[in-house]
């Protein structure tokens, strides 16, 4: 009875120091892991942990990002690629949606290639759901194709993009973004811009493929090329919600800034 009562008493010790009973009941949240990278190891490890499940891991870079050994011939791997290339698993799945903040720090991510027509959700970021922050993060030099929800920075986002700009080629069908291919009512998106070469067959466009962002793109401009065949803007292809507010297109990048 004795070893008993005192395994009691040790317990309400031990919930009191969790700060059980003076926050109502309710355990304490651990705080969401930050990992520090600064190679193109460290950043594949980190994609690996979110797609596993860890959604909520937040990411820091402290260097600029190269994901191959040479990337002098990007501009040609959507035709030739080298033998031998590395392929991107995209950060954040359908069933792992990436949900930490992930923040660039002024740096960039080079050398990413994606070539994959099969499965949607394309780019640096596969899918990002509401809560999850991409922010002061540049892509440059890389290649990605995908079917629907491509984008370079993400695929489909449900969360922010800020501070991020893209320069890489990307390719689809429907949903093609230089930033992100597909953003949601819970979106922000703000201070970004994209001169890469965007195309696609409906819903294009040189920031977002398809916006329903009800809090509106604002401060945004593109200088790439932006192509497809219905649904085509040199800012947002086709937007269903919100405003844009600050946001420019270079003359002959697009008919329009707003494919609809």
């Amino acid at each position: 009875m004795k070893k008993n009562w005192t395994a009691a008493v040790m317990w309400v010790l031990v919930l009191a120091m969790l700060g059980w009973f003076g926050s109502g009941g309710t355990m304490p949240v651990m705080a969401a892991e930050t990992v520090y990278i600064a190679t193109a190891e460290q950043l594949t490890a980190f994609a690996i942990r979110v797609n596993n499940g860890e959604t909520t891991l937040n990411g820091v870079l402290t260097a600029d990002i190269v994901l191959q050994d040479d990337i002098s011939g990007w501009a040609e791997w959507g035709s030739n690629p080298p033998v031998g290339i590395k392929k991107w698993i995209p950060i954040g799945t359908s069933d792992h949606k990436y949900a930490g903040t992930f923040d660039g720090a002024g740096f960039t991510v080079s050398g990413l290639y994606i070539n994959n027509v099969t499965k949607n959700g394309q780019g640096l970021f596969g899918i990002a759901r509401n809560g999850a922050t991409i922010k002061n993060l540049g892509l440059t030099q890389s290649y990605i194709k995908g079917p629907d929800d491509v984008g370079g920075i993400a695929g489909a986002m449900y969360g922010d993009i800020i501070n991020c700009y893209n320069t890489a080629t990307i390719s689809g069908k429907d949903n093609i973004g230089g930033l992100a291919g597909y953003i949601e009512t819970t979106s922000n998106f703000s201070n970004s811009y994209n001169s890469g070469k965007i195309s696609g067959n409906s819903y294009v466009g040189g920031l977002i493929g398809h916006s329903r962002a009800t809090k509106g793109i604002i401060n945004g401009c593109n200088t790439g090329t932006i192509s497809g065949t219905a649904n085509v803007g040199g800012v947002v292809g086709y937007n269903i919600a919100g405003t844009m507010t600050n946001c420019y297109y270079q003359t002959g990048t697009a008919a329009s800034g707003l494919g609809n």
